[in-house]
């Protein structure tokens, strides 16, 4: 009697642990990088063809260099200009109208992997 139920549970453990096996795409998470992850740390994801990075945060600013669609950056200052965002980069500064910004870099890399693929 006992060994019914020992086999019952057997099988019942057994289907819920294969079931929670799945052939879907794992996740890659790493932790080689923490930044990746750091909740205090801003990402952007730029989403126009080209941009150009300026060395202020001006449209009449001199150009420092160039970015392209799918690029990710880590922000690492923001300045608010009247109606106008601007996030610096270590490449210099764009306007928000050409980013997206995610609170890690997977999430902006996940992103970034997607608009590229499209």
């Amino acid at each position: 009697m006992y060994s019914k139920y020992l086999t019952l549970l057997f099988i019942a453990l057994s289907a819920v642990f294969f079931s929670s096996c799945s052939k879907e795409k794992p996740i890659d998470i790493s932790l080689d990088n923490p930044e990746s992850i750091n909740p205090d740390l801003h990402w952007a994801l730029i989403n126009e063809p080209f941009v150009a990075f300026r060395n202020d945060s001006d449209f009449d600013s001199e150009v420092s260099s160039h970015g392209r669609l799918g690029d990710v950056e880590k922000i690492i200052g923001v300045f608010r200009k009247k109606e106008r965002v601007w996030y610096r980069f270590s490449k210099g500064w764009l306007d928000a109208d050409c980013l997206i910004v995610y609170d890690t870099q997977l999430k902006a890399l996940s992103k970034s992997k997607e608009l590229l693929n499209k």
